[in-house]
């Protein structure tokens, strides 16, 4: 979508927002850290994107950058989980880090690959990375079905340079538990 690629575009203000996220595994308890995920389609891509709030920007860590090839992200990082069967057999696993670093998987198979792609950047206030996941790939037909679940994660990390890292998920489901993942309805217009 022509915007899609600007966490301010305006946009973004027209997309559904996910609440707060919580401690994963433990849904009655708020992430301490703010993280914003929002939404989109142009009936082709689902657009996902994460603004990860961070008081000490500074003390954000991940690898060094592995040149375009697939890595799994260590340190501070997002994770989407998504299940376009939504019978929680084959779903997909996407993960990215602000360094451009990425991984996809089907389920556990990480030999399974997709065309998805990363846009992100570094604010004073957090970071931010928008994933662009071809529907068709994970299954997703919307002349046939808008629904889909999801799981949307977050690891603040810093390295261990200030506290404890803390896991974080929409509705505090567990990654890799497809029965813990959330319903996504896509609007048409």
């Amino acid at each position: 979508a022509d915007g899609a690629a600007d966490p301010r575009s305006p946009l973004w203000k027209k997309s559904v927002s996910c609440g707060g996220l919580k401690i994963m595994n433990n849904p009655e308890q708020d992430s301490a850290y703010r993280t914003e995920i929002k939404a989109m389609h142009d009936r082709k891509n689902l657009y996902v994107m994460y603004y990860c709030y961070d008081g000490k920007i500074e003390n954000v860590y991940a690898q060094k950058y592995s040149g375009g090839r697939e890595a799994w992200t260590k340190g501070d990082h997002i994770e989407l989980f998504l299940d376009g069967d939504q019978k929680g057999k084959s779903y997909y696993h996407f993960a990215a880090d602000c360094n451009g670093n990425r991984y996809d998987a089907r389920a556990y198979d990480s030999k399974w690959n997709s065309s998805w792609k990363i846009l992100r950047g570094m604010e004073q206030d957090g970071y931010w990375i928008i994933c662009v996941v071809p529907l068709k790939e994970i299954g997703v037909n919307l002349s046939m079905n808008n629904r889909l679940k999801g799981l949307f994660y977050r690891t603040r990390h810093h390295g261990g340079k200030d506290g404890t890292p803390e896991s974080s998920s929409w509705n505090g489901g567990a990654v890799h538990q497809p029965a813990g993942f959330g319903g996504i309805i896509l609007q048409m217009e």
